[in-house]
């Protein structure tokens, strides 16, 4: 069969597939589903007509549809990348007829996008291998290779995505990940400085022999050509235009460093080699000589810099945390990675002065990064399967359990565990928070809210949310109320309101902390007084009065008082007040003679402290909002 360039694409694969069918349909792979049958019909053809093939024989033409359809539905994703690939490349297609024809020992068509990948990255060498770099002074060639490396891009890393394992993807992957470091080097140093060409053909033949950028060496080679390049500056400084010259080469060389170790050291699918990311740790964690006033010769002492390619780089005056590398360890599994997230907590905690804050920022810091990478792993499941994965990985009751246990310890410090169990106790709780809105709304199929899954999740969310060493409930006002069940409490407020809040303690009141429930029962302070039926009564009794005049109901329900509406009355008050005092709208500003009144029946209400009331109004007038004092009852 001629080869057609005008054909398309499809076409172009489908005889290409005709090529390989007949290795293909002997192999002892079973084609899964309906194919198995199709698969065997055209086996038993072909043993029939050995000469099977693209010259012809004596298949009939259902017998090549089926082979065909076969290989179509085997390997659709493939053919669409394979397209892509040929048409950015059109004259890769003719040339690979022609080689896959003559090539020996396929084992299956799958790996034509192979072969096509292959063909695409020879052509893509850069303008910077040629011996006459002179005469790309003029940087349009390198322009327009940089432009054709980011069409082509997105087909060759879904291309080796595809067969990743395979030895032609392995080999190709090396062979891109070079282009890559040279196109990025051409993106941040070549483009600002194009006299530096020498340096990307340096750095191109230095990647000659060894590409793969999980390995420590590879990264070497790269940091060796950045300082040769420096050296060579350094040696021709002369004027502040050199100068200047030399500090913007070495942030567009850092720039690129960084970029290098982002995309290509961590942005596979397998990790950095431990060697690797230890180099790494050791450039942003460094020991800087220290000398002191008086004395001879300096100490060591523990600092932070910049992640750059450069021995010479100077350290921060004082050390801060550099979360980048954190950042890129969480892009893999958490367990891959665990002796180097400890190594970089340990390192930033003996680098940071204790007590500045800083120390809290950085755990902070390290609950958000271990919560992104624990939620980005069943962020974009469905509200089942999430409940799925939480209970399968035991994720709630493990960080439950991890926190007790910290809390139970005499030292304090913190540790990257609990943070991490932290980390993941509130993504867990994000999840609870959803589930039980569907559950207020009645949105979704009820026999899954109410079924087996969900119960289990919601004791173990119960027994987080009432675990006495996890939790700090305080109604004193001294220290914060912290812990899984006050975050609980803001993730619904937040998502549903508060009515929503109020909707699910009434079947759910262990959300509610035992102290609250002791306070209400002393008919002292009750976080949720808002939600009160009475609040809602002496709400309106009292907005009719401000802003109707209408005090009667206000007057008779203050005159019979119960101790328990108190509270409800004051907040209203408060309330009113300060909304009259910020409301821009003259109606819902209160008259002086509005206010007279209403302070006479609350100062005349016998049920209240009349210190209390006092403060309360006095505070409220002079705009001193701070907590009023009970005295006398």
């Amino acid at each position: 069969m001629k080869s057609n360039v005008k054909s398309s694409t499809k076409d172009m694969f489908m005889t290409l597939c005709a090529v390989c069918i007949t290795v293909l349909t002997k192999t002892k792979e079973i084609v899964k589903c309906e194919y198995q049958l199709i698969q065997g019909s055209l086996h038993s053809l072909i043993i029939r007509s050995p000469d099977f093939g693209i010259v012809g024989g004596g298949v009939s033409l259902i017998g090549r549809i089926a082979a065909v359809h076969v290989v179509y539905r085997e390997c659709c994703e493939c053919i669409y990348w394979f397209g892509q690939l040929t048409s950015h490349s059109p004259g890769v297609l003719e040339g690979l007829v022609q080689s896959v024809g003559e090539t020996t020992g396929i084992d299956n068509c799958m790996v034509l996008h192979l072969y096509a990948l292959e063909k695409v990255l020879n052509g893509l060498e850069p303008p910077i291998k040629a011996k006459r770099l002179s005469q790309y002074s003029d940087d349009k060639s390198l322009r327009v290779w940089l432009s054709y490396v980011r069409e082509v891009s997105n087909a060759i890393e879904s291309t080796l995505s595809l067969s990743s394992q395979h030895p032609l993807a392995l080999k190709a992957s090396l062979q891109w990940q070079k282009i890559r470091a040279i196109q990025i080097f051409s993106e941040n140093v070549l483009l600002n400085h194009s006299n530096m060409v020498v340096y990307a053909r340096q750095l191109y033949l230095a990647l000659r022999s060894e590409s793969d950028f999980l390995v420590c060496s590879t990264v070497v080679k790269v940091k060796r050509v950045l300082n040769i390049m420096q050296g060579n500056l350094k040696t021709k400084l002369k004027s502040k235009e050199e100068k200047k010259l030399l500090a913007n080469v070495r942030k567009s060389c850092t720039n690129f460093f960084i970029e290098v170790v982002s995309t290509l050291c961590f942005g596979q699918s397998s990790a950095p080699e431990d060697k690797l990311i230890i180099m790494l740790l050791d450039i942003v964690f460094t020991e800087q000589m220290v000398v002191d006033e008086g004395e001879e010769g300096g100490k060591g002492k523990r600092g932070t810099r910049n992640l750059t390619p450069f021995k010479d780089e100077s350290g921060d005056k004082q050390p801060i945390i550099r979360s980048f590398l954190l950042q890129l360890l969480l892009e893999h599994d958490t367990e891959n990675v665990k002796n180097h997230l400890k190594s970089f907590f340990n390192r930033c905690q003996q680098a940071l002065v204790r007590g500045t804050g800083v120390d809290q920022e950085l755990s902070l810091l390290c609950t958000q990064c271990f919560e992104n990478a624990t939620y980005k792993d069943f962020c974009c499941l469905s509200l089942e399967n999430k409940i799925k994965a939480i209970l399968e990985k035991n994720l709630l009751t493990s960080a439950t359990d991890t926190l007790a246990h910290s809390a139970g310890l005499t030292e304090h410090t913190i540790s990257l565990e609990a943070l991490e169990s932290v980390a993941k106790m509130r993504c867990c709780l994000l999840v609870v928070a959803e589930l039980l809105q569907l559950r207020v709304n009645q949105q979704g199929h009820s026999q899954f809210l109410y079924g087996r899954m969900v119960q289990q999740l919601l004791e173990e969310t119960r027994l987080a949310c009432t675990e006495s060493k996890v939790n700090t409930i305080d109604t004193t006002g001294m220290f914060d109320t912290t812990g899984p069940i006050v975050y609980l409490l803001k993730l619904l407020v937040y998502q549903g309101g508060f009515s929503c809040v109020k909707k699910i303690t009434k079947d759910q009141q262990w959300m509610i902390p035992k102290e609250f429930e002791q306070d209400r029962e002393q008919n002292t302070l009750d976080p949720f007084v808002m939600y009160n039926p009475i609040y809602g009564v002496i709400r309106e009794e009292m907005s009719a009065a401000a802003f109707g005049r209408d005090y009667k109901e206000l007057e008779e329900h203050a005159t019979a008082l119960h101790p328990q509406e108190c509270v409800p009355l004051l907040l209203s008050v408060y309330e009113v007040y300060t909304m009259s005092r910020a409301s821009t709208n003259i109606a819902m500003q209160l008259l002086p003679e509005t206010t007279e009144k209403i302070n006479e029946i609350i100062l005349n209400c016998k049920a209240l402290s009349r210190d209390v009331c006092n403060q309360l109004l006095k505070r409220i007038k002079y705009n001193h909002y701070d907590t009023v004092d009970e005295s006398g009852g």
